[in-house]
């Protein structure tokens, strides 16, 4: 994300001493204070606080980048510079070239007021380890509001990457060894890429499991000719068992209870599966013939399968299924893409939609005597107590990730223009930035028929297929694994994972061969 530029505002004025130039601040008494002396110990001390033994960190009040120049000095190796004022972002990229640092991973510049790209930085640090968030002293005595913004975004930003540590620790182990096996599943089926620009002004629906969707499958019932309905997996049974067929279901998560989304309805002969490479076995086992694979990074062992002649196009997400499933609609050019079941939050204290998996699970308890109300308040007794203004400007409960999901959205659909956004889900708290809100009826009403779709899919899928020539040479590495003529690069792999595999566990999930 380009950082916002702008003009120096009238409390700031640049001073030249010699060949330096620094920027000096009014502040109450009239008095005009430089916000960073450079090769000052006075001036620099404060990036001090966090003490010893950091590689990273977060800098609120960046100034003209002395402060990052002693941050490096200091031993810090990944900075998240945040920087309230537009004015002095110009000044700082006009000091001198951070190009070199922005292109090694070394930094990263977030600017307000709207602080575009905070959703997606916290993927830039390692949420395994500390992250120090240091404020300019100044600026926080003198801004004192811009600043608790910029600390606020900063602290967004360590939490969401915390977030994602935790997710790594738990995940990274099932999501290597799961991407592994699946390989030749993989190999066979069709690639996601195959669908870029496939329904350029084809309207998509992004159906999404929350509360809402019940209220919504009525109208995509009548609706569904209208548009690509793709759907996140966990509203698959609930779909068909509302007489609605996506025509793409997308997966991502990789353990075995997400898989049962996608094993569990019945008859989706005719729907096909957009599946992460870590999905468990068993939905590629289930989809198989209708499969576009795809990735949502480029963490291992992607750059191995790369390496030996096997790639898939990365699907943008951040935490959940529904941002890879938007995604998607994006690639294939869809315009109008519309939401539907798309909360992201507790409509009506209801954690999902009717006819998940999980109606199941939470049925026993409820043959067992407890009411559904008890059952819904143990839930939310364990569930951080968050509140969002709705689309209504009414308070929702709601969740951390799932403010986070929606920040992503709002930010992502800001840089889609002239892709039309709208929000059919009638409740939640998906609003803002460029997203309209209206009803389906209203969103795809005059639209016309499109029989097609279907047709197009199975076409895609079996132009992306790939041949048996193009995969010889990983078989030919596996062979060499197997035999003992070389190693996969194992240290890196459990590194990776967090130390939660071991060797013997990689060389076990290995395929013997992709045919």
């Amino acid at each position: 994300m380009c950082p916002a530029l702008g003009a120096l505002r009238d409390s700031m004025r640049v001073a030249v001493t010699g060949n330096r130039v620094n920027v000096e601040m009014r502040v109450d008494d009239g008095e005009w204070r430089p916000i960073d002396m450079p090769n000052s110990v006075q001036g620099q001390h404060w990036l001090d606080e966090p003490g010893s033994g950091h590689a990273q960190m977060i800098l609120v009040g960046a100034g003209l980048g002395y402060a990052l120049e002693r941050a490096q000095e200091l031993g810090f190796q990944k900075i998240v510079a945040v920087e309230p004022d537009p004015g002095l972002a110009t000044l700082l990229l006009s000091r001198r070239d951070w190009q070199p640092l922005f292109a090694n991973g070394s930094l990263r510049l977030l600017t307000g007021p709207d602080y575009r790209g905070a959703a997606d930085v916290a993927r830039f640090l390692d949420g395994l380890s500390d992250i120090p968030i240091v404020s300019h002293p100044l600026r926080t005595e003198v801004e004192p509001d811009a600043h608790a913004r910029a600390r606020a975004v900063a602290e967004r930003v360590a939490e969401n990457a915390r977030n994602n540590g935790r997710a790594r620790r738990r995940f990274a182990g099932p999501y290597l060894l799961q991407t592994l096996a699946n390989l030749p599943a993989i190999a066979r089926e069709g690639r996601v890429e195959a669908l870029a620009n496939a329904f350029n002004a084809v309207p998509a629906v992004v159906v999404g499991a929350g509360p809402s969707l019940d209220d919504n499958m009525g109208a995509l019932r009548l609706l569904q000719d209208r548009a690509v309905i793709v759907a996140t997996d966990t509203t698959l049974g609930p779909l068909l068992s509302g007489g609605v067929r996506p025509h793409l279901v997308v997966g991502v998560d990789s353990s075995a209870l997400n898989a049962r989304h996608l094993t569990t309805p019945g008859d989706s002969h005719d729907v096909m599966l957009a599946a992460e490479g870590s999905l468990h076995p068993s939905a590629f086992e289930r989809f198989g013939g209708r499969i576009f694979s795809f990735r949502i990074a480029d963490h291992d062992p992607w750059p191995w399968f790369r390496a030996a002649g096997v790639d898939r196009r990365e699907l943008r997400t951040w935490g959940s299924v529904l941002t890879s499933t938007f995604d998607l609609a994006c690639v294939m050019g869809c315009d109008p893409i519309v939401f539907a079941g798309a909360d992201l939050a507790f409509t009506g204290m209801r954690p999902y939609c009717r006819g998940t998996i999980y109606d199941a699970q939470w049925q026993e308890w409820i043959d067992k005597g407890c009411s559904w109300e008890l059952l819904m308040e143990d839930y939310f007794s364990r569930q951080p107590e968050v509140y969002r203004d709705d689309i209504h400007g009414a308070p929702a409960r709601t969740a951390p990730n799932l403010v986070s999901f929606r920040d992503w959205l709002v930010e992502r659909i800001a840089s889609l223009t002239p892709t039309t956004v709208i929000n059919a889900t009638g409740g939640g708290i998906l609003h803002g930035g460029r997203i309209q809100q209206a009803s389906l009826e209203e969103a795809l009403g005059g639209a016309p028929s499109q029989p097609g779709i279907r047709t197009t899919l199975r076409e895609q899928h079996a132009a992306s297929r790939a041949g048996r020539k193009d995969l010889a040479p990983f078989n030919a590495l596996l062979e060499k694994i197997r035999s003992g003529r070389k190693s996969p690069p194992i240290k890196r792999w459990t590194d990776f994972t967090a130390g939660t595999v071991t060797e013997s566990d990689i060389l076990a999930a290995l395929p013997a061969s992709l045919w």
